[in-house]
């Protein structure tokens, strides 16, 4: 399987990421400066909520694929070579008696 169909098949990832308020914070600051927000249309209405929700996925595929993927593989692999624990290093005791 390539990466990007294990990623389409993990597509939580965009839920992992509390980004939308600062998306929808950034939009209203770049472009919503001179319209008033109170008396926003229906279709303005969905056209901010499709362009939060793309750049919002946008961002949350990028941060996944550079940051938290890598880190899942270097636990998966650590844990594949995972050390002997404590009692696995340990001789057994002996009572005499």
């Amino acid at each position: 399987m390539t990466v990007l169909g294990e990623l389409a098949a993990t597509s939580t990832f965009v839920t992992n990421y509390l980004i939308h308020p600062f998306v929808l914070l950034w939009l209203v600051d770049r472009f919503g400066s001179t319209a008033p927000t109170h008396r926003i249309g229906p279709g303005s209405f969905v056209i901010v909520y499709l362009a939060v929700m793309a750049i919002t996925q946008l961002i949350a595929f990028v941060m996944f694929v550079l940051l938290e993927r890598p880190l899942i593989d270097t636990g998966v692999r650590l844990t594949r070579e995972r050390p002997a624990t404590l009692g696995e290093r340990l001789e057994p005791v002996r009572m005499s008696g």
